[in-house]
């Protein structure tokens, strides 16, 4: 409607139960896993922050009610649903989809948080091309590199598969679940986990080659450029580490959890907390350029839309910001009567804005306008 062959696991334990080191932070994670909390005690609705990728003349996101869909970027009209049976749904989307050579990859979850698989599906029909079950629970995105797919998991392994059938390349277990991405440079594959620990495998193998021990856990995807590795954890740090040994460069710290993953732009750091600020950091030495302060918890990627860093907020709100000052340019809010966060990475394309909203709708703004072209109310 319009308005990304496993092996054995260690662990069955479900998404919605909480580290005991996580206590004290109890109120944000029921922020994050209100969803799965829920499916533990019994509720069926379909829950996520699966974000949009734009791929051609098509967005692809799993939606709130289950559903992993294709919308025409032009209008906002559905190309196809899956599953295609209006009574099936995906519980729990949190994955955003990435599309390559025709093909969408995207992580499940069930309200259980014991089961999940990776899913590939044809990017013009969402016909099933496979289907890999042994994976286990998938928070996390997909990354892709070199024909393989790498993802962690809740089951706490991560995985390299093949692209072309999702057979088992390797797998790596970690010391406890995996819910971020991951990020591929140097010939090592770098993610975190809620063990506390950063790691480096080797791509092709998934030797470890080293790992780093925050302070908190770690539920965040990394970025790499310039041999550095940027990771944020619960401990309220930003992690600045080199790729090649694991060495901390430089580390800084907010008033609250680092969850989403940065956007690096030339030497600059954009990194959104919990605590309500979106942060500029000088890749260098991790100094604090400028920061901006919404009125809810940055748990979105911001993107760079013509001259404006886009910072998407728990408040429902979008801010168009100076990417040199963080000086505001302009605020909107696509919902301005609904009770709607805004938590799923944003997309772009020219100078439109693609939202998907935990109501279930999703947006495509005109960023110079600040105008909703259209609105797709999907199926609850």
């Amino acid at each position: 409607m319009v308005l990304r062959q496993g092996s054995g696991r260690s662990s069955q334990e479900g998404l919605a139960i909480i580290p005991p080191r996580w206590k004290a932070f109890l109120p944000l994670v029921l922020l994050a896993v209100s969803g799965l909390l829920l499916a533990a005690c019994g509720e069926q609705t379909a829950s996520g922050w699966s974000g949009p990728a734009l791929a051609g003349d098509a967005i692809y996101m799993g939606t709130k009610g289950g559903k992993v869909i294709a919308l025409n970027v032009d209008g906002g009209t559905q190309k196809w649903e899956y599953p295609k049976d209006q009574k099936k749904k995906v519980k729990g989307l949190y994955s955003t989809p990435v599309v390559d050579n025709g093909v969408v990859y995207i992580g499940l979850a069930d309200v259980s948080g014991r089961k999940g698989s990776l899913l590939a599906l044809d990017a013009g029909t969402g016909e099933v091309k496979w289907e890999n079950r042994a994976v286990g629970p998938i928070v996390g995105d997909v990354t892709l590199g070199n024909g393989n797919i790498y993802v962690g998991s809740s089951d706490h392994y991560f995985y390299s598969l093949k692209a072309s059938d999702g057979s088992l390349n390797w797998s790596f277990e970690a010391g406890d679940k995996i819910w971020g991405g991951s990020a591929i440079g140097a010939g090592k594959v770098f993610f975190g986990s809620l063990d506390r620990k950063v790691y480096a495998v080797d791509v092709k193998t998934g030797t470890k080659v080293w790992e780093f021990e925050a302070k908190g856990s770690v539920a965040s995807t990394p970025i790499f450029a310039d041999d550095i590795v940027f990771m944020g954890a619960s401990d309220r740090q930003m992690y600045a580490l080199d790729a090649g040994t694991g060495a901390l460069r430089w580390a800084f710290k907010a008033e609250n959890w680092f969850w989403t993953k940065p956007l690096l732009q030339g030497k600059t750091l954009y990194a959104g907390s919990l605590d309500k600020r979106i942060y500029a950091l000088d890749t260098s030495d991790g100094k604090l350029l400028w920061s901006f302060g919404t009125d809810g918890a940055v748990r979105s990627t911001p993107v760079l839309v013509g001259d404006a860093l886009v910072v998407a907020s728990k408040d429902g709100r979008l801010y168009g910001l100076d990417p040199a000052t963080g000086a505001k340019r302009w605020e909107t809010a696509p919902e301005p009567n609904e009770k709607a966060a805004l938590m799923a990475p944003l997309a772009a394309g020219g100078d439109i804005i693609y939202v998907n909203s935990t109501s279930g709708r999703v947006f495509a703004l005109d960023a110079k306008s600040r105008s909703t072209r259209w609105i797709y109310q999907a199926t609850k």
